[in-house]
């Protein structure tokens, strides 16, 4: 008998995709700085700068690069939005609010 059946690959799968969405999405607001932009919201920055989570003189290279996979992640599962005319800006969507 096979521990690993469809059943049990497919939750620890959702469970993968949404631990990962939470953490990238906390990753990013915590690190990132609201932008003052017009655009902001009564519930918050409706964009935050990325310069805070790239930076080289606040972060290590290998820190740097583990931020850079967040942002594609987050990017590839639609969890957050460039701005579209400042492309460091972004804002989470509400896919990324529902994470």
């Amino acid at each position: 008998m096979s521990f690993y059946t469809a059943a049990f690959m497919a939750e620890q799968t959702r469970l993968s995709f949404a631990i990962a969405d939470r953490e990238s999405v906390a990753a990013i607001t915590e690190q990132c700085t609201a932008a003052l932009l017009d655009e902001s919201t009564s519930t918050g920055p409706a964009w935050l700068h990325l310069e805070p989570m790239l930076s080289t003189h606040e972060h290590a290279p290998q820190v740097i690069d583990m931020n850079t996979q967040v942002l594609a992640y987050a990017r590839m599962r639609g969890l957050i939005q460039h701005h579209p005319r400042y492309p460091h800006l972004v804002r989470v969507t509400q896919n990324g609010r529902a994470a």
